[in-house]
């Protein structure tokens, strides 16, 4: 048997992070909230095009006129 959850239960951060994680998905976190989890970010973090790839496979980032993420 395979068991698919029906809402995912990690979030995966990499990219320019100090620790790239997989944490435990809450739904009260935000993007900010998983990134300062994952030690923030590096000084070649180009903060401008951060993006959050969803379950479904879409991809979501400021470019794509959603705010994403609050500074």
């Amino acid at each position: 048997k395979i068991y698919i959850p029906k809402k995912p239960g990690s979030v995966l951060i990499f990219g320019e992070v100090y620790n790239p994680s997989a944490l435990v998905y809450r739904k009260d976190f935000t993007v900010e909230d998983y990134i300062n989890l994952s030690g923030g970010l590096t000084k070649d973090a180009d903060v401008k095009n951060i993006f959050v790839i969803k379950a479904d496979g879409n991809a979501v980032s400021s470019q794509t006129g959603h705010k994403i993420i609050n500074w």
